[in-house]
């Protein structure tokens, strides 16, 4: 048995926090090129569409206050929108990079991007309760003290040979 670390159990998890951190910059990086679509439509208008599609009434308060929101919605709002998700998105690939390569900063990373959402989903648990947010909350708090365990065993190599 390895005693430098147990990387034949825990490899398995750490690429899959890292296969899991890629698909969420792909699905970010998707909808911030798609988001470039509307730079000369009408983004209220489909919306309202999509809403009349997927079975909702626009006449309600709810989507009636979207759909006016939506309407004042400006070019560089757009760009600056998308500009964020590709740079949040790129944050995304690069901590799914290092997880992949057991880094050391890309567990921090991890660490840190995962603990700083913590009291914002909290918070969205207090307000209204839902399976769906108790679900992603408690899988976020999961994938933190498994980074944070990972991170306190003392021998890690910089990048293992047991791909």
């Amino acid at each position: 048995m390895n005693q430098r670390f147990p990387w034949e159990k825990l490899r398995w998890g750490i690429q899959a926090v890292a296969l899991f951190e890629a698909f969420k910059g792909l699905v970010v990086l998707i909808g911030g090129i798609q988001l470039l679509e509307f730079l000369h439509g009408d983004i209220s208008g489909t919306a309202s569409r999509l809403m009349v599609r997927m079975g909702i009434d626009t006449h309600t308060e709810y989507p009636q206050m979207i759909l006016q929101h939506l309407a004042v919605v400006k070019e560089q709002d757009i760009v600056m929108f998308s500009g964020i998700a590709i740079l949040y998105a790129t944050l995304r690939f690069a901590e799914a990079y290092g997880l992949w390569r057991y880094r050391n900063w890309a567990r921090w990373l991890g660490i840190v991007s995962g603990a700083l959402y913590l009291p914002f989903e909290l918070y969205h648990l207090y307000l209204g309760f839902s399976w769906l947010k108790l679900t992603i909350t408690a899988l976020n708090v999961l994938l933190v003290i498994y980074l944070l365990k990972i991170h306190m065993v003392k021998q890690i190599p910089v990048s293992p040979k047991i791909i």
